[in-house]
């Protein structure tokens, strides 16, 4: 068994593990505060484009963000997990990464060209191979963002970084907005999406006093990127996971079909996984701090989990009891075809919330593959699923779909997790 950390003995340990405890709330505070704020702005920026945008619209910018983000999953290099993981000051660290995140870029827009010809030709949509290559440089420009960013939360300061993101995102909401009054079509979403970019890219250097210079170290190099094949496996089963139904909504309905499902998916399922990526964005830090002391890790596991759900459940709790209510308010009479499956789409979207801290756990623990291996079950099981249900019941169809292959897949996440923090903490035992 490996060595580890003495039990708590005396009121200065027992206080360093509760302080343990007040971080990750402390986290979750400011991410709440954060999703809370950026979540008002979606649904304001949904609010203005739902009514000035056709369905059919946002059906074409979810294919162009599949391409965007299906590149971006398959060129995962794990620079920012590696850099949180790393003890120590990251600035030695910090040219060879943003080199690194640089010739990513470049190497995601190309295959974005690629994929977007690709797209066009199999969804019969001649204009997204053009939206496409447009938005191909988004990854070139946020290649250049300053990798310091990552210290935010390395260093918790969490309040720091919810400022910077919201900020980011209010940006591009208002760019969206103000474009799309001026400008109505699709293109006032592909716009935004870039000057955000620039945006963000301004903010990072601003920021930070330790800026990146175009310098390659192969030893670091190797250090960063001898995570890559692990973290591309897994970015990839990631985006799948949330992105796959998108493709197969476009290919089994339509365009219309599919800019529908974007906006029901965006103010349910997505709108409860947010709250759930509060928990653990905030916790990641504090489970990879608690790694030698496996009991408490094992106990803030359950604490925050339960937590997370109590929050998630809450949270969704309004639009589950008055869905023509909400989807009337914030998308306008244009929209209530999507009522129907409000629904199914949050009970998905609460399944998926509660497997994210397993996930967290396990990417703690080095155990990647068998967080990999239930994506790959859950992948299945959604597109059978969807494939199953969406030709014959249209949306409802998909989200029913969706919502029984999470339910089907989550046990065994969960019975997987309490198994690896049962062991690790009998590992991590002192003699």
């Amino acid at each position: 068994m490996t060595r580890s950390l003495p039990l708590c003995k005396s009121q200065k340990c027992y206080n360093e593990k509760m302080g343990m405890h007040t971080t990750v709330l402390r986290g979750f505070s400011w991410q709440s505060v954060l999703k809370l704020s950026t979540g008002v702005l979606s649904l304001i920026k949904l609010f203005f484009l739902a009514r000035l945008l056709t369905p059919e619209e946002f059906g074409l910018f979810s294919l162009v963000l599949v391409s965007l983000g299906i590149t971006e999953a398959l060129t995962q290099t794990g620079v920012n997990i590696t850099l949180l993981q790393k003890k120590g000051s990251i600035a030695e660290y910090v040219d060879t990464a943003w080199v690194i995140a640089l010739m990513r870029g470049v190497l995601i827009a190309v295959l974005m060209i690629v994929l977007g010809a690709l797209l066009a030709h199999g969804y019969n949509q001649p204009p997204l191979f053009v939206l496409t290559a447009a938005t191909a440089l988004v990854p070139i420009i946020k290649g250049a963002i300053n990798p310091m960013v990552v210290s935010l939360q390395k260093e918790f300061r969490f309040g720091t970084e919810a400022m910077y993101h919201a900020v980011i995102q209010s940006v591009e909401a208002v760019l969206a907005v103000v474009i799309a009054l001026f400008f109505p079509s699709v293109w006032a979403l592909v716009v935004a999406l870039i000057g955000a970019a620039v945006f963000e890219v301004l903010l990072s250097f601003q920021m930070f006093a330790v800026t990146p210079r175009f310098w390659f170290s192969k030893e670091k190099g190797r250090v960063i990127l001898e995570h890559t094949k692990r973290f591309s496996l897994n970015a990839a089963l990631s985006y799948c996971l949330e992105n796959v139904d998108n493709l197969l909504v476009g290919k089994l309905l339509s365009a219309q079909a599919l800019g529908l499902y974007h906006n029901a998916y965006g103010l349910t399922h997505k709108a409860t996984y947010a709250l759930s990526q509060s928990f653990a964005h905030s916790s990641f830090p504090t489970f990879n701090t608690l790694q030698e002391d496996g009991k408490t890790l094992l106990h803030t596991y359950y604490k925050v989990f339960s937590l997370t759900l109590g929050v998630v459940v809450l949270g969704a709790a309004p639009l589950f009891i008055a869905p023509e209510f909400f989807v009337d308010l914030i998308l306008g009479p244009n929209w209530t075809e999507i009522v129907p499956s409000v629904r199914w789409l949050l009970v998905a979207g609460i399944l998926y919330s509660a497997m994210l801290l397993p996930y967290m756990v396990l990417f703690t623990l080095k155990k990647v593959q068998l967080m990999n291996a239930h994506m790959v079950l859950t992948l299945i099981l959604m597109i059978i699923g969807i494939m199953l249900l969406g030709p014959s019941g249209g949306l409802i169809g998909v989200a029913q779909g969706l919502a029984y292959s999470r339910l089907i897949a989550l046990p065994f996440i969960v019975l997987v997790t309490h198994k690896a923090l049962v062991t690790h903490a009998a590992d991590t035992l002192p003699h």
